[in-house]
């Protein structure tokens, strides 16, 4: 693998610097890559590997899926079960061998990619004892299937872009809380105290205490059952309360919602921009691309040195 800034700090010096002499300059050398490519590289960055590790990640969810049946593990006596089992500990014995052979590849850059991590921590999970106690971190090897996120390129810019979207999530989240708790301050102070149909055989105060009205709006905001379920019923005893239910509505499920994905949306874009440039950096960082870079820029500083020698030289006059 190439780094693509070194490899894009290379080519805008190799473009920006001035025209000098080849024989004060020296020969034209070409840039070593920060890593150099060797056979195992090449293998785990070839396509038909990487298709590979997809198939395989594919092949031992749908195993893991048969797994949770009785039935089809008690298929045949039993063996169909066993079959599952031996398949499952061969694609463990794969991924095993991948992380090896990226880690065999890459060395120290191996653990500076959270990717490499994560894929480490989900085929380790797999080496769990299978005891009582630890029967939910055994169950967690499904977690395997999400290895394709990082695997497929489009899935890892769709989890990127979620991850730089949190931080303006969370002030969303925030103003979103605050909305919450205006909210359910009034609403218990104008509709707490009586038992409104729609729950129940004796009814139901929706807002009873904080924690109820609280629930009640985040009811209300997910649009399930809020109308039939909890807005007419308050209103056979407070007509005038659709003001408020309106007011909560929009605010909430409208506003809110449009400004989590607008804030998403903004952060895709961005991991996308970044991800373009990286892939445009990466191709000036190619050392062959470099290489000619360097000769058109000795080719050019000889052209130079030819013209101001040919411009020195005093012609001859006419006889």
């Amino acid at each position: 693998m190439k780094s693509p800034v070194t490899g894009a700090h290379a080519a805008a010096r190799a473009n920006n610097s001035p025209h000098v002499s080849t024989a004060k300059r020296g020969p034209a050398r070409t840039p070593r890559p920060a890593m150099p490519e060797t056979r195992l590289t090449r293998l785990v960055e070839a396509r038909w590997f990487r298709g590979l590790v997809i198939a395989m990640i594919i092949a031992n969810a749908i195993i893991l899926g048969l797994l949770t049946s009785k039935n089809i593990r008690a298929a045949g006596d039993g063996m169909v079960g066993q079959v599952l089992l031996i398949l499952d500990t061969i694609a463990l014995a794969f991924f095993v061998g991948e992380i090896t052979l990226k880690a065999a590849a890459y060395r120290l850059r191996f653990f500076r990619d959270p990717w490499n991590w994560f894929d480490l921590a989900v085929v380790a999970v797999a080496f769990v004892p299978a005891t009582d106690s630890l029967k939910v971190l055994r169950a967690l090897r499904v977690l395997r299937v999400l290895r394709l996120v990082a695997a497929i390129p489009a899935m890892r810019l769709v989890v990127s872009g979620l991850f730089r979207a949190l931080p303006g999530m969370g002030s969303a989240a925030l103003l979103l809380l605050l909305i919450h708790y205006v909210f359910a301050v009034i609403g218990v102070q104008l509709y707490s105290g009586t038992q409104y149909g729609g729950y129940g055989t004796d009814g139901y105060d929706y807002f009873g205490d904080l924690g109820r009205a609280f629930y009640t709006l985040f009811q209300i905001m997910t649009l399930e059952s809020w109308s039939h379920g909890i807005v007419r019923p308050i209103m056979e005893v407070h007509p005038s309360s659709w003001v408020y239910f309106t007011l909560f509505v929009v605010i909430s499920a409208f506003a809110a919602l449009n400004l989590f994905i607008g804030i998403l949306v903004n952060a895709m874009d961005s991991a996308k921009d970044e991800q373009e440039s990286q892939m445009s950096a990466e191709e000036v960082a190619d050392p062959a691309q470099l290489a000619i870079l360097e000769e058109l820029h000795a080719i050019r500083s000889e052209l130079a040195e030819l013209k101001q020698a040919t411009s020195a030289t005093p012609t001859d006059s006419a006889p």
